[in-house]
């Protein structure tokens, strides 16, 4: 069997045969009905001719017979104008028994069979091209019946020459519409064509090149846009990349180089038992110090490539907030947190938010633990408030503060503050953390602080009852 074969066409080859298609079907529906129309009023037109001529010439022949006048007068010079009788034209008049009474140019009628009860209505039809007209007659007390026919050679030119114009006009319209709609198409995809050179030429080197936009807010500089937005976002992602492998190698290396040098050290000579000990407590401790840095990297990695919230549930904030703080001190007994909770609202879903957990606790502890890590007395308040669609946590510490510069890139990951990071242990991963988390529940993370005074960071999440 032969596999079909799909037929692949460019869109300017697309554009060009849909436009000419529909342009050409509209032309040819059009012109079919005009020359419809035209033919049928021809035809009716010269129909009502035959009827008026047929009409004037029975009452001729009744008002001479009715006078004992020769019929032959008829067509005398002044009724011959008047009667307008053509040579193609011929006539047939019967009396009431349908006897003919009058007759004119029969060798030219057509072969044409009427019943006696046809005679009685208007009827009216053609033989290849002679028309041919019948109807009943009531004059001078007197019921003719008139069969007139005709062949309308006038009307028939003008039709054939309509029509070979129409031919012609379609022809020379379809042959302009090819050309201009392949010209008009090479304008119109000019600029898709200038995007996709470029795109060809964009790699990882060079991520920071842009496609041009035109600025004419079409569909094209729509797709530019989001072409660029999305290589902002790729460029972002790269950078990020890059600083996340150079951060983690710098973490890792610092605790694995201070582990392989201790071993070192020991290995040149014997040691005492104690002073293994320490040996082992330090080791310990660095082991420690990568333990936490995979689990940071981790959780960053796991929030970062997270987009569909499949593990979200209805549960009440307040127990998440306590759990967060419990967990902080646990964890850090020179820690001390004050949990402030105000009124709590009448509506029990105002207190309920819809997400993940274990995220929002871990977003909860990284700003409690931060709070208190860069607070000289090692404390921090949190203020949880119910407003009318969110609830509010407010983690506030008189730490040394943040200047508005590095306000802006604390949620950067492996961001560190210079005058923290000789004093304070860290990974520069929570509060990046904390802002993917934030994210993912369409919630707001704002931050206020003052040299000299402290921060404070305010989570803002919806509730329940308006997060739908």
């Amino acid at each position: 069997m032969f596999g079909k074969t799909k037929l692949s066409l460019s869109i300017r080859y697309k554009l060009i045969i849909g436009f000419v298609g529909v342009f050409v079907c509209t032309l040819l529906a059009y012109s079919l009905i005009i020359l419809g129309f035209y033919n049928k009023h021809r035809q009716q037109t010269y129909f009502n001719r035959l009827t008026e001529n047929a009409t004037l010439l029975a009452q001729n022949v009744v008002d001479y017979s009715s006078n004992n006048q020769s019929l032959s007068g008829i067509f005398n010079t002044d009724n011959a104008a008047r009667l307008r009788f053509a040579p193609g034209q011929a006539f047939i008049m019967l009396n009431e028994s349908y006897d003919t009474v009058f007759t004119f140019n029969t060798v030219n009628f057509p072969n044409y069979s009427l019943t006696r009860k046809d005679l009685l209505k208007n009827i009216t039809g053609a033989v290849n091209d002679t028309q041919v007209v019948a109807f009943k007659l009531d004059y001078n007390n007197k019921r003719l019946f008139i069969i007139a026919s005709g062949f309308n050679d006038i009307g028939i030119e003008r039709y054939v020459f309509l029509k070979k114009i129409t031919i012609y006009y379609t022809l020379f319209c379809i042959i302009l519409v090819i050309i201009v709609s392949y010209f008009y198409s090479e304008i119109i995809l000019q600029p898709l064509r200038k995007m996709l050179f470029i795109i060809n030429t964009i790699t990882d080197k060079n991520l920071n090149k842009r496609l041009e936009i035109t600025l004419n807010n079409d569909e094209i500089d729509k797709l530019g846009n989001t072409f660029n937005e999305m290589l902002d976002r790729l460029e972002k992602s790269f950078l990020l990349e890059k600083k996340f492998v150079s951060h983690a190698a710098h973490e890792y290396r610092t605790p694995l180089t201070t582990i392989k040098g201790q071993i070192e050290v020991a290995l040149m000579s014997d040691r005492s038992v104690d002073y293994y000990k320490s040996l082992l407590l330090s080791i310990n401790d660095d082991i420690d110090r990568l333990s936490g840095l995979q689990r940071a990297l981790s959780d960053l990695m796991r929030v970062s490539v997270r987009n569909v919230a499949t593990d979200f549930r209805f549960v009440p904030f307040v127990e998440i907030v306590a759990d967060a703080r419990d967990s902080v001190l646990k964890a850090n007994k020179q820690f001390a947190i004050s949990l402030v909770i105000n009124e709590y609202p009448e509506d029990p879903d105002l207190s309920v938010v819809h997400g993940d957990q274990n995220l929002l606790r871990s977003a909860l502890m990284n700003l409690m633990d931060n709070a208190c890590k860069y607070s000289a007395d090692k404390k921090c308040v949190v203020v949880v408030s119910f407003e009318n669609k969110h609830i509010k946590v407010e983690v506030i510490d008189k730490g040394q503060g943040i200047s508005e510069v590095e306000v802006k890139m604390v949620f950067e990951p492996f961001y560190r503050s210079a005058d923290n990071t000789p004093t304070v242990h860290g990974y520069g991963v929570g509060l990046s953390l904390v802002k993917r988390i934030v994210e993912i529940h369409n919630s707001i993370i704002q931050v206020d602080s003052e040299l000299g005074v402290g921060s404070k960071f305010t989570f803002i999440i919806p509730s329940t009852k308006f997060s739908h």
